[in-house]
């Protein structure tokens, strides 16, 4: 089965007419070699569906009720190592338009002039990710200061070292349950995952969580993988109602991920709702702070749009696009911990 991550949300019309832009992808395998379901957009006025076909190819479709109005495949799509790929669909009623990194996949309008083919290179000599090592390094020597700054709150007692690292044990075993919980479809348990998550590693006004502090402790890095930051067409950006990137793994995976300070990925900007940016390290507090805590009524955009999307996990039960984010944040977190605590045992 594809494992996808389809990753911007769309807009639409009481006439069911919008614009769906973003990053398929990456792809654990590709093509599929059965028909796969990686976009399940369902809204009140109706629903898109993008499949992933044998042919290499994409089936998209709209749907009012269980009417399909329309629906168009793709030409072949050609890309290294399963690279992910810029997804742009434009629908308005019985018409559909599909293009492949700019270039016109599919189209229901006669008049558009489509490709035979689409084929793109994976960017791994592109400059940002030759400059991450240094960006790497600068986090990493700002988790290191941090300490020289830390003060203790008023009426507070001082933690030990050894307090601080019986606390990350504790996180990691929790945090490997609820991945698990997640990953079974008791999708309930996500709520915990982000609690957990934005305890773990998100920054606050405060200074450094505690998985960074006790790798600025031991001066160790915290390497993820992800595909560098870059900027995104403006006019996507301006089309889109939702563009987020989910991708981050533990290891590279891809030929176009990049190795990765933590901490430099939570404060890429990663996700555009509405006119607005948000980093990694925002996206997780949105959920966390609505949905996981009970102190705001308010719902944030970000999560709104986020809830609207399904994707199918590789168990085969449906969840929204926003848990894949938090599974793959989790999993990279995971060896990170073992890394520190690790350290601990060995100073």
């Amino acid at each position: 089965m594809t494992n996808a991550s389809p990753l911007h949300a769309l807009e639409q019309s009481k006439k069911f007419e919008g614009q769906f832009v973003g990053v398929a992808g990456p792809f654990s395998n590709w093509p599929p070699k059965l028909p796969s379901i990686i976009l399940n957009k369902q809204t009140a006025a109706g629903t898109i569906q993008v499949t992933a076909m044998p042919a290499s190819t994409l089936i998209v479709a709209t749907r009012q009720h269980s009417t399909i109005l329309k629906h168009v495949e793709t030409c072949p799509l050609k890309g290294p190592d399963k690279s992910p790929f810029v997804l742009s669909i434009r629908w308005q009623g019985s018409e559909i338009g599909v293009w492949v990194n700019g270039s016109c996949a599919a189209s229901t309008d006669t008049q558009q002039e489509t490709e035979t083919s689409i084929e793109w290179h994976a960017p791994v000599d592109a400059n940002p990710i030759l400059s991450l090592h240094k960006d790497n390094e600068s986090s990493r020597e700002a988790r290191k200061k941090d300490l020289l700054t830390l003060k203790i709150r008023a009426n507070r007692l001082p933690a030990s070292t050894d307090h601080m690292i019986n606390k990350l044990q504790s996180a990691r075993l929790q945090l490997a349950d609820q991945i698990a919980s997640v990953q079974r479809g008791q999708i309930h348990h996500d709520t915990a995952l982000a609690a957990r998550l934005r305890a773990l590693i998100c920054h606050m006004n405060n200074g450094y969580p505690l998985l960074q502090r006790l790798a600025g402790a031991f001066d160790l890095p915290l390497i993820v993988y992800a595909v560098p930051p870059s900027p995104e067409p403006k006019d996507l950006i301006t089309a889109a109602q939702l563009i987020i990137d989910q991708h981050v793994a533990p290891s590279a995976t891809y030929s176009v991920d990049a190795a990765m300070d933590l901490d430099f990925w939570l404060n890429a900007e990663k996700a555009h709702c509405n006119g607005s940016a948000y980093s990694n390290n925002a996206i997780i507090r949105a959920y966390a702070d609505t949905e996981a805590a009970h102190y705001d009524e308010g719902i944030e955009p970000l999560v709104a749009s986020l809830k609207e999307m399904s994707v199918v996990n590789p168990h085969g039960s449906p969840m929204m696009a926003l848990h894949t984010f938090l599974l793959n944040v989790a999993k990279s977190v995971m060896p990170l911990c073992d890394q520190v605590l690790a350290a601990a045992r060995t100073r």
